[in-house]
């Protein structure tokens, strides 16, 4: 069994992502033995696109086959643009395009496949369904799914939410991930 917070043990692996805003660092911590993910919630400030991308690029990294990413937040808060920016740290050739009416795009060319889903547009849940959600979840890959509050009860447990919030300043953005 891991220790949630505290000391790790010598199975488990601490993953840092830098804030370009601060030298604080968020924490993750990953449990080889039981697969898990546990994040301490964090608040990073992004004060421009390229601190974005620098963040998208950091959690491509150390992403994990099997992983649900829960991507939140109000239109142009830069959802998609964090999009991009993991496909890009995942080493996708493709240009990554908002899936708003095929509801998901697949990306295979990366170190690990990144199913991309946008449910903005979702109007039944059937319609989830129909296309094999949870199906993603256990293929292999890296699911992104932008809009999921909007589906939140159709997620794992285990999922980590991503919320892009608009910051005080002119182009700012407050990025909180959480389990």
């Amino acid at each position: 069994m891991h220790r949630r917070f505290g000391r790790l043990s010598e199975r488990q692996t601490r993953l840092h992502i830098p804030n370009p805003a601060s030298p604080s660092l968020a924490a993750f911590f990953y449990c080889p033995i039981c697969g898990k993910i546990t994040v301490m919630e964090k608040q990073i400030v992004l004060k421009t696109e390229t601190d974005t991308r620098s963040l998208g690029a950091a959690l491509a990294k150390d992403m994990q086959a099997g992983q649900v990413y829960a991507l939140v937040g109000d239109l142009g808060a830069g959802k998609t643009t964090l999009a991009k920016a993991i496909a890009r740290g995942l080493g996708v050739t493709e240009t990554l395009t908002s899936p708003t009416f095929t509801i998901v795009q697949e990306y295979e060319t990366g170190r690990l496949p990144l199913y991309h889903f946008d449910v903005y547009r979702v109007s039944d849940e059937d319609e989830l369904f129909e296309i094999g959600l949870e199906d993603y979840f256990h293929r292999g890959g890296v699911c992104l799914i932008e809009w999921a509050d909007l589906i939140e009860d159709l997620l794992p447990a285990d999922a980590i939410r991503i919320e892009l919030r608009y910051g005080e300043k002119e182009g700012e953005r407050i990025c909180s991930i959480s389990r």
